[in-house]
């Protein structure tokens, strides 16, 4: 098939964003048909080990019976039937040949059957790393019922929603007590503990007593009927979204999303004739450890389970004593192998391939993996819950020096990719930064119940996934991933991407998440949050850091610790992902607590006031500025804005950017406004028996308290205020809008503008402005203005003229048009 033919309008290969890996065949067959074929194939091979578990766990009374009383283990042989010798280091654990979990499978899926669960019931699990998970999901594999593996730590709000969409009609719980709420949950058929049952629970059935029950071999399986459904398109698999940035959502995978998904797009040929063997130590409800569990064993390769939860030590100790060929690791945990007292040295290990993700992977961390590690290839790959692996890397491509590349890999077979413009579908040139948009046989075609099909549409080349990652395709084809797009710091109209600050401070050693806190002028500015704070290395040598490798633009607004948060640890998914979302709103609280107490608290000198908003714009302590420094050698033009905005809401005096150019020290500053102060109503000067509203310095301030009005104990001010809302109010009513509902801000006029804005001549002051814009929709063109509307509240003001007074801009609240 040409691939090139695809899109006539957009020719891959060429200069659009927009790349379709090749298409898989022989996707029509059901997840069974994939177990079955390797049992076939391997069947006296290892299947599964769980270390942690007994080795006649699960076992029928006939299999315990047969078993090697000295060692609990079946006899192992390899694929040419020749008995292999199990390390005794390990032979007390649980091993399963390829035959025997087929015959385990087949046995529990006749129980299932005899008790009514037919073809697309639902076959939900709250369990472990463990063997029960495998024989759960061949089990449901063979009765062609969706397998839910979902985490046994969910909080009772999850376990609710999870079970909304994904409604069970096979439970199976750890044990009956750890969710009281399950026993409302209505049309259940089966349900199942892995743990005793007391005599109470008479609608529950034990696991161990079940399984060692059951007849094991000569099970005859009736065949399922028919349901005139295309072999593969059945669904397989409900997995849920981390839930980092919204509430989890149900992904369901069709057989055929999992065969393309598992594709061995870059075989490991076995050494020396012996089986591959796949650690798995990320949860087993999350895809990539399902994704690694299911390629492996459509390889003929054992999947191995150190422990229930993830334990450094029992990983590393599996890596070591069951001659692990293949691991999935990031970073960190590459590291904590590697620092571990136990760690025997790399020739000690037998690691073929390793893959990375979850992170930017950088060159030193390749390199350290295969140095300390020493294993053949380190390969970096992306994907989601909606569908994965979607990019990655053969080993052999050339692009790829010493093991390694800065990009995230290539479109994969069975996927598709394309950048495009926010709220667009149109393919972007290659080198363009805009949204990934995700497609092809290994992406799912929608969420349960419809939810948010938004993110997903067709075009002529099928259906595609909107993923909300910042990302370009460059003209090698290569994908590079910068950032989720919900994480992007927007100030003043520039994106800043949160991880180009996490890997520069990481590259001082320093563990960090940035974030944009909300800012009334800027829209947002960076704030760096530390998992410590390190001893070595100063806050200011790091904001010194940041702005030197990034530019002035990256200037971090602060540096705060968790424990400046009061947290231990930032706030984390189940499968160790950030929650981003949730720890913004903990930092904006934070400061906004910060900025109440300053407001209400107000220094006694205005030379202190004013060191301390430089100092708190520039990342500084106030003794670190000197009230001769020229403030424009560390403060931007957007950052000089933001000086004269918190000048104004905090303290309520006026300075604007023309006045810090000519005034550019602390000093000049100081004295500009003392002497403003002479001659100024008694609004205007300082004093500390004034106190300001600042609404919008403060998130969670009301609507009402958004209006940046000074109120002192004179009544000059107040009658001021009062004719000001009438005369707002009056401008504001031909548009059907009010003072309390749709007034943001009031904006001072300077003196020398106030003949403009009165004036004869209107459109000398209000004039207007044609662009001829290319290339874009209409709906692209309002996006944009929607989302600078936003960010510059001078374009949303209107003029009011004040009797006896200067003319005002009063600004509006955003809103969206009708």
């Amino acid at each position: 098939m040409d691939i090139s033919t695809i899109s006539d309008e957009f020719p891959v290969g060429q200069l659009k964003a927009e790349c379709l890996g090749p298409k898989i065949p022989g996707l029509n067959q059901s997840l069974w048909d994939m177990f079955a074929a390797a049992a076939d194939k391997h069947f006296n091979e290892e299947a599964l080990c769980s270390l942690w578990q007994p080795p006649d766990h699960l076992s029928s009374r006939l299999e315990i019976g047969q078993t090697d009383p000295e060692t609990h283990i079946t006899p192992i042989t390899n694929e040419n039937r020749v008995g292999m010798v199990t390390p005794k280091s390990c032979s007390a654990s649980l091993r399963w040949t390829f035959g025997q979990l087929r015959e385990k499978a087949e046995s529990l899926a006749t129980w299932l059957k005899q008790r009514g669960c037919i073809k697309g019931d639902n076959l939900v699990v709250f369990v472990w790393n463990s063997a029960e998970w495998v024989l759960f999901l061949w089990a449901a594999a063979r009765l062609k019922m969706p397998f839910v593996p979902l985490d046994p730590r969910s909080s009772d709000k999850d376990v609710m929603n999870y079970l909304s969409l994904a409604p069970p009609q096979v439970l199976v719980v750890l044990d009956p007590d750890m969710f009281p709420i399950l026993e409302s949950i209505g049309n259940v058929k089966v349900r199942i503990s892995l743990s005793k049952v007391s005599e109470g629970r008479m609608n529950w059935h034990s696991l161990p007593g079940l399984m060692g029950n059951l007849p094991i071999e000569n099970i005859s399986f009736t065949p399922l009927n028919d349901d005139g459904k295309e072999p593969g398109h059945e669904l397989a698999m409900i997995l849920f979204t981390s839930g980092t940035t919204s509430v989890p959502k149900g992904c369901p995978h069709t057989a055929s999303n999992i065969w393309s998904a598992t594709f061995d797009y870059d075989p490991v040929a076995r050494k020396n004739g012996c089986q591959n063997k796949w650690l798995i130590h990320t949860p087993v409800w999350h895809i990539f450890a399902i994704g690694q569990a299911v390629r492996g064993w459509r390889d003929g390769s054992s999947v191995v389970f150190a422990t229930e939860k993830f334990d450094v030590t029992a990983s590393l100790r599996a890596l070591q004593k069951e001659n692990i060929t293949h691991v999935g690791a990031v970073p960190l945990l590459a590291k904590a192998l590697v620092a571990h007292p136990e760690f025997p040295g790399k020739d000690s290990l037998s690691l073929s391939y390793v893959t990375m993700g979850g992170t930017l992977i950088k060159d030193e961390d390749v390199r350290f993996c295969k140095e300390h590690l020493g294993s053949d290839a380190v390969i970096q790959g992306s994907g989601m819950t909606e569908g994965s692996p979607i990019v990655s890397w053969r080993r052999d491509d050339p692009m790829l020096k010493n093991g390694y590349h800065l990009g995230v890999g290539k479109v994969l077979p069975g996927a598709r990719l394309k950048i495009c413009s926010p709220k667009s579908n149109v393919p972007l040139n290659k080198d363009e930064a805009g949204e990934l948009h995700i497609g092809g046989t290994s992406v799912i075609d929608g969420y349960l119940n419809g939810i948010d099909s938004e993110s997903f549409y067709t075009d002529d080349v099928g259906k595609w996934f909107i993923t909300g990652d910042q990302a370009t395709i460059d003209a090698d084809d290569v994908l590079y991933i910068s950032g989720r797009s919900k994480d992007i710091i927007i100030r003043g109209g520039e994106n800043l991407v949160p991880s180009k600050i996490e890997y520069c401070l990481q590259d001082l050693g320093i563990t960090a998440k940035a974030i944009g806190l909300e800012d009334s002028i800027a829209g947002e500015v960076p704030v760096a949050v530390l998992q410590s704070c390190s001893k070595e290395i100063t806050k200011a040598h790091m904001a010194k850091a940041i702005v030197e490798t990034l530019g002035q633009a990256y200037a971090l607004h602060s540096i705060i610790t968790l424990d400046d948060l009061h947290l231990k640890a930032f706030p984390m998914t189940a499968t160790g992902k950030i929650r981003k979302v949730e720890l913004k709103d903990i930092v904006n609280k934070h400061f906004a607590t910060i900025s109440e107490a300053k407001k209400t608290n107000p220094s006694e000198k205005l030379i202190a006031q004013l060191r301390g908003i430089w100092a708190e714009l520039t990342n500084a302590t106030p003794d670190q500025i000197s009230v001769e420094d020229d403030v424009t050698n560390f403060a931007d033009s957007i950052t000089r804005l933001r000086f004269c905005k918190i000048l104004w809401t905090r303290i309520g005096q006026r300075l604007y950017l023309p006045d810090l150019e000519k005034n550019n020290t602390i000093e000049q500053q100081t004295k500009l406004l003392m002497e403003r102060s002479y001659h100024e109503d008694s609004s205007t000067f300082i004093s500390d028996n004034v106190s300001y509203i600042d609404g919008q310095s403060n998130p969670n301030a009301s609507h009402q308290s958004g209006r940046k009005v000074p109120h002192s104990q004179g009544g000059n001010m107040r009658q001021h205020h009062h004719t000001l809302i009438e005369t707002t109010n009056a401008a504001l009513q031909k548009f059907g809008l009010t003072w309390e509902n749709d007034i943001e801000d009031v904006l001072a006029i300077k003196d020398t503008f106030q003949g403009f804005a009165k004036g004869q001549r209107p459109k000398s002051y209000r004039h207007r402005i044609a662009l001829e814009i290319k290339d874009n929709s209409s709906s692209q063109v309002r996006a944009a203005l929607e989302k600078s509307l936003l960010t510059r509240p001078v374009l949303r003001t209107i003029l009011v003229e004040v009797s006896g007074a200067p003319a005002v801009h009063a600004v509006l609240r955003p809103s969206q048009a009708a």
